[in-house]
């Protein structure tokens, strides 16, 4: 008698986790309030950037500073 009664209820978890998995699988991607911008430099900061580069030579390193809003547009 416990095995018939354990049965359906064996059957509703798995029709719902299959339901969920379903809706997990198809469910559409959250589009992104922000986009990548294609150059991380402007034309004239790159230009700057080189020159500061054959500068120091061997001597330092050169960074740029990058902003999350630099590699990010809203």
């Amino acid at each position: 008698m416990a095995l018939s009664a354990v049965s359906p209820i064996i059957m509703v978890l798995l029709v719902f986790v299959v339901i969920h998995f379903l809706i997990y699988l198809f469910k559409p991607e959250p589009r992104s309030l922000y986009v990548k911008r294609n150059f991380l430099f402007t034309a004239a900061e790159r230009s700057f950037y080189g020159v500061l580069q054959l500068a120091v030579e061997n001597q330092a390193f050169v960074f740029g500073k990058v902003r999350v809003a630099d590699v990010l547009a809203p």
